[in-house]
């Protein structure tokens, strides 16, 4: 019998042929000043304002004389050093104001603009966490901010220590120094002064939700973006004819790293449009590949079920998709029948398999660790899902008991990605089931403030005292060529009657029983029953359906509870039917099961109707 490989010392053949990386710049304003010298008035970022056809567009030149604008104000001022909040909605000026804090020395701490009072309870959240003294925003935002009057004082994060004489959250939000962008004059740029920048010098906090309601912000360098930027170039293939499309938010990881600063940094062009122009109509995302002809533009699984489910197809017919080469899907979990179902969807329209590219990544990267070959079609596996319950992984040809793996892809050079038994620390092999740890430039400092997740978090070293490694909390295996499997997370892990369940996997088959529940808008959790653990699945049900929920509520959880005895060999305690779009999700479209699960238990969820047994019924 062959010995298998231990997954420290796999060196994958991707890893072999991968050119080392070759960062030429030692920090982001030197990249931009480089690019703006070299470039001069080419346009990097055309912002679609309708997202559509109405063009905004930024030069290479304009934006660095833009970001010494934004950064001499910030240096009179004094916020060198200091932590800016950034409230723009998603365009230029974002842009723009996050350069311009990098340019000042600050570090940048970009959020989402509030729209209502659950939008201020995270950005208060922020504040509070991230001691913001310096909000850089439209005047637009700033009265809406200044002229609040929410009384929230549930805010602050656990992980921070109050004093009593400390201001609200709001009253400290209302306290800091607001720097509107319209206020900004261009011949500012001519008192800019180049601040001292090291690699390692913090560029910007990238606040992360998870899966509750506290953010913790990401420290990131400027040396891990660069690093992480060469990554993404290298394994996405790309070239100085890249063209990029997004519509991401800036605020988040993906949607800054990949699609506003992975064009600067090859020196291409980008098209950028809204999320909520996208969520509108998803066609706007493919007339725009189709229309700038896109190379590089991807989105988290959920938008190609959107694009499938919603495009109708006489519209199809105007789409040229021929172009697009790299179409990455990360932030959530990947679906084997997502991928499918939208190449079958598009392949008239020019779609190739070999675009469709699944990848892994997470804030505490920086962004990208692992993706798909380029140019190669995505590799599945199909296991026995029998075995997967007891965390063992063993191929077999497709049929009723398997279960379809979509991998993750490889790591490349300068970065070790292992698995790790995660109660004894040792790592396992090839085809073991164990946490995800890496290691590499790209890791972020640590948590804003909070020492003990820190070093729990980023600060973890194998059981032969290798390391410092980064805890992802995620699970998964390496395949004998050293490909990447991601089967779930560990906080969210079902474990009934001693078998270990993946919530998603629940939540796929309970949305596919019937067509009034919503795709990507259902979650899985236990709660404690005296006889153990009992299983409760919440799921938002489609705006038009709420006449047959009334009329079909029994059917429904008959199909439901049929679906997963028949599925998984469970017994479901609880189904709730929500309303459409109040299921809470990250700002990247993940569930928040645990939040969901405390809200469930605090009866905070909006509830259409519920059915109920046992423990539930009693809670």
């Amino acid at each position: 019998m062959p010995v298998k490989r231990s997954a420290e010392n796999l060196t994958t053949k991707k890893q072999i042929l991968s050119i080392e990386p070759k960062i030429t710049h030692k920090d982001m304003v030197a990249l931009l000043e480089f690019q703006a010298q070299k470039q001069t008035n080419k346009t990097v970022y055309t912002f679609l304002t309708d997202g559509e056809n109405q063009e905004e567009h930024l030069a290479y030149d304009a934006l660095a004389q833009n970001a010494k604008a934004v950064a001499a104000t910030l240096q009179k001022h004094k916020a060198q050093g200091e932590q800016v909040l950034l409230l723009f909605p998603q365009g230029l000026a974002y842009i723009k104001a996050f350069w311009g804090c990098l340019y000042a020395g600050a570090v940048a701490v970009p959020a989402y603009p509030p729209r209502n009072n659950r939008n201020l309870d995270r950005v208060l959240a922020i504040v509070c966490d991230s001691q913001a003294k310096f909000v850089l925003t439209t005047k637009k935002i700033r009265d809406i901010i200044l002229g609040s009057d929410h009384n929230n004082t549930k805010t602050t994060p656990s992980n921070t220590t109050v004093e009593t004489n400390n201001p609200s959250p709001i009253a400290a939000l209302k306290q800091a120094q607001f720097i509107t962008i319209e206020e900004i004059n261009l011949d500012l740029a001519l008192k800019w002064q180049k601040p001292k920048i090291t690699p390692n010098t913090l560029a910007f906090l990238q606040y992360t939700s998870g899966s509750t309601s506290e953010p913790k912000g990401v420290m990131i360098s400027h040396a891990n973006i660069l690093a992480n930027e060469e990554m993404i170039n290298q394994g996405f293939g790309h070239n100085k004819n890249t063209v990029v499309v997004g519509w991401l938010p800036m605020f988040h990881d993906m949607g800054l790293i990949g699609n506003v600063i992975q064009p600067l940094y090859l020196g291409v062009h980008c098209i950028l449009m809204s999320p909520v122009h996208f969520l509108q109509k998803p066609i706007r995302w493919l007339k725009a590949i189709s229309k700038y002809h896109a190379t590089t533009s991807g989105a988290p699984n959920f938008a190609y079920d959107l694009c499938t489910q919603m495009i109708k197809e006489e519209d199809k017919k105007e789409l040229d998709l021929s172009s697009w080469k790299v179409a990455f899907n990360g932030a959530e979990p990947i679906k084997a029948e997502t991928i499918e179902s939208f190449f079958q969807a598009f392949k008239k329209q020019g779609l190739k398999k070999t675009t469709l590219y699944p990848c892994y990544g997470m804030a505490e990267t920086t962004l990208f660790v692992t993706g798909a070959k380029a140019e190669e079609e995505t590799l599945f596996w199909e296991v026995d899902k029998t075995k997967l319950l007891r965390d063992q992984v063993q191929k077999i040809t497709k049929n009723t008991d398997s279960q379809t793996l979509v991998s993750s892809g490889y790591s490349g050079p300068n970065q070790k990605v292992i698995i790790v038994n995660a109660k004894t620390r040792a790592p396992l092999g090839t085809e073991k089931i164990g946490e995800i740890w890496i290691k590499g430039p790209h890791i972020a400092q640590g948590y804003w403030q909070n020492q003990s997740q820190t070093k729990k978090t980023f600060q973890a070293y194998t059981k032969d005292q290798k390391g410092p490694y980064l805890r992802t909390g995620d699970l998964g295996f390496l395949g004998t060529d050293g490909a990447l499997f991601v089967t779930g997370r560990i906080k969210e892990l079902l474990i009934l009657r001693g078998l270990n369940y993946y919530p998603q996997d629940i939540e796929q088959a309970v949305e596919k029983a019937s067509p009034l529940f919503r795709k990507n808008s259902s979650a899985a959790f236990t709660i404690s029953d005296p006889a153990g653990d009992v299983l409760v699945v919440a799921v938002e049900v489609e705006r038009t359906a709420r006449v047959k929920l009334k009329e079909e509520r029994l059917k429904l959880v008959d199909l439901v509870r049929q679906q997963i005895a028949l599925e998984f060999d469970l017994e479901l305690a609880a189904l709730v039917f929500l309303q459409p779009f109040s299921l809470s999700k990250t700002s990247s479209g993940k569930i928040q099961r645990l939040l969901t699960k405390k809200y469930y238990t605090q009866n905070k969820l909006k509830v259409l109707d519920k059915w109920e047994q046992g423990a539930c019924a009693n809670n």
